[in-house]
């Protein structure tokens, strides 16, 4: 699947979210893995050989020099290391595969769409601009790139909101609610950020901005329990943003319950690429 044809100057001052090819890109990160996962096995295979050999020589021979022993065995601590490096990288790139494919299944839904159902897109999402006005074709991928956050962000929401509601024995009430929070850390408003942050380079096709943006910074659930309980003063900040202010863990909850779910991204771009204080 190729993006839609667009004049190569146009291309070249695009956001690299909406000229990257998910298809393509997908084929790359499986290769990556694919990559990551024979080094795996070369480290692993080589680590067994140096252990077979101290093995060996340990039942063949009472009397091992100290030094070599503890330098053949001290040998395996960077391959031990490399194999926890490698399946990292590997995990990881299979991650990245699913989303691009997602991403391509979304791009293979809307890629007949007209300049009039992309005007639609854009109006109903508040982010309609002169400088995505006049090219509005160029945006698919990045449309399609925002609705693979979206419905990802929904669906775990919803989820996740209809076990925390449920009632259950108190064991399995707590391990529920911790599941449901967790999805809710690590998948859930993840995705919500980053559906966020591509309507905004939806509105700004040629920004440097990146859904990965380093100014704003998103806690993790460990440091927000050490601020919720040790901060000066205690607070329970979800996103930090550029001005000093902050987006709370209930703040997005609190809005998904009160509006359209679909919408949240909506109110959370407004919110994080704005100057203003108050959620929309």
């Amino acid at each position: 699947m190729s993006v839609p044809s667009i004049p190569n100057q146009s291309i070249k001052n695009l956001n690299p979210c909406l000229v990257n090819c998910p298809q393509t890109a997908a084929c790359n990160l499986k290769r990556k893995a694919l990559g990551w996962k024979t080094l795996q096995i070369i480290s692993a295979v080589a680590l067994g050989a140096i252990m077979c050999a101290v093995l060996a020589l340990s039942i063949s021979s009472i009397f091992i020099p100290a030094v070599p022993l503890c330098c053949m065995i001290l040998s395996t601590l960077p391959l031990q290391y490399g194999l926890s490096k490698f399946n990292t990288k590997r995990i990881e790139n299979l991650r990245l595969e699913e989303t691009e494919r997602g991403v391509s299944q979304e791009l293979e839904k809307i890629k007949d769409w007209d300049q009039a159902k992309i005007q639609n897109f854009l109006d109903h999402h508040q982010i309609a601009s002169e400088e995505n006005k006049n090219n509005s074709l160029m945006l698919l991928p990045g449309i399609a790139r925002y609705y693979y956050y979206r419905n990802l962000a929904e669906t775990t929401i919803q989820n996740a909101e209809t076990v925390l509601a449920q009632e259950t024995g108190e064991e399995m009430r707590n391990f529920n609610q911790r599941f449901a929070l967790e999805s809710l850390e690590y998948k859930g408003f993840p995705a919500t950020i980053k559906a966020a942050r591509m309507l905004e380079i939806l509105r700004q096709p040629t920004s440097t901005i990146s859904l990965e943006e380093k100014r704003l910074k998103t806690k993790t659930i460990e440091q927000r329990l050490l601020d919720r309980h040790f901060g000066i003063p205690p607070n329970d900040d979800y996103v930090k943003l550029e001005d000093g202010s902050s987006i709370t863990f209930e703040d997005i909850r609190t809005i998904h319950n009160q509006k359209d779910p679909s919408l949240l991204p909506v109110q959370l771009r407004g919110r994080l690429f704005s100057n203003s204080s108050t959620l929309v």
